[in-house]
């Protein structure tokens, strides 16, 4: 069995890890283009391959979000914990929920990762996002998690073949050819 995440052609919060994840509101434009895309079936492929690079645009900013934030929580404790221990602030003034431990730490660190290697696993939606898989798995940045490299590199595989079989546009044949 797989572990690349597949989109379906329903909504792209499903195809989303549910422990991670809360569920999020759809913004009214999207509504109303998730409703007209269900009621009018595109005409053309390059509509088609439009509606398919989206699923996975969404997909892929999704999971680029929690990347982020987690590595902002961890720049965060970072910070606050060197403000503390050099007593850059009054005494109660830096956030008092901080955890000052080493697991406090670790949690986000393995949050961190594990947001990593979900979006190592999400389908990329343009080719600029194949090329950070790429440098991602030379710096090894999936080590201290269960992903193997062959499994990110079917990963980068399958999103090439799809990229090239779904062009974002047509390609036109040139003229007297």
């Amino acid at each position: 069995m797989s572990n690349i995440i597949e989109l379906s052609a329903r909504r792209v919060a499903r195809a989303m890890p549910a422990q991670n994840v809360a569920e999020v509101e759809m913004t009214p434009r999207d509504k109303r283009r998730q409703l007209r895309w269900e009621q009018e079936p595109p005409q053309t492929e390059t509509a088609r391959n439009v509606r398919l690079r989206h699923q996975r645009r969404d997909a892929w900013y999704a999971a680029e979000a929690r990347t982020r934030y987690w590595s902002a929580r961890m720049k965060l404790h970072s910070a606050i914990e060197s403000a503390s221990l050099w007593g850059a602030f009054p005494q109660g003034a830096l956030e008092e929920e901080h955890d000052h431990d080493k697991e406090g730490w670790m949690l986000l660190v393995r949050l961190f990762r594990s947001a990593v290697a979900k979006q190592l696993l999400t389908p990329a939606w343009r080719m600029a996002d194949v090329a950070w898989k790429r440098k991602a798995l030379a710096a090894k940045e999936h080590r201290y998690t269960e992903l193997t490299d062959e499994q990110i590199e079917t990963a980068i595989q399958q999103d090439e073949e799809f990229l090239t079989a779904h062009p974002r546009r047509r390609v036109r044949e040139e003229p007297g050819a």
